[in-house]
């Protein structure tokens, strides 16, 4: 599994960020595992979460308006999703589903304005 700092590496919001400042936002990440088909958000809601995937793959869908399934993207590790929701929280634009079960870890808008105050 790939340790988090690492991870935030790979997310453009975060590749300069200092070794220490890393370290504090790597503990704020929250690990989460879906099994297949779970849902990880749906399009419409309210984003408020970037999600980076350690194992695992999640399909990036919207349905067309015959009701079909269109994946526009499969993710899997060391792809991220969402990080827009950190900066604007508005409704995510596709839905987010696990294709087999996914290990990822979580960072929610709340602890990001937190680590953003303390660490500038």
């Amino acid at each position: 599994m790939t340790h988090p700092e690492i991870l935030l590496k790979q997310v453009p919001l975060f590749r300069f960020l200092r070794a220490e400042d890393s370290r504090h936002l790597a503990a704020l990440l929250q690990k989460q595992t879906l099994r297949k088909g779970d849902s990880l958000f749906r399009e419409g809601e309210e984003g408020h979460s970037l999600y980076m995937i350690t194992a695992g793959k999640i399909k990036i869908l919207r349905q067309s308006r015959d009701g079909d399934e269109v994946i526009l993207a499969v993710l899997s590790a060391g792809d991220f999703c969402g990080e827009m929701a950190l900066l604007d929280g508005l409704p995510r634009s596709a839905d987010a589903v696990a294709a087999e079960e996914t290990h990822l870890y979580g960072l929610n808008r709340k602890d990001f304005r937190f680590f953003r105050r303390i660490c500038g």
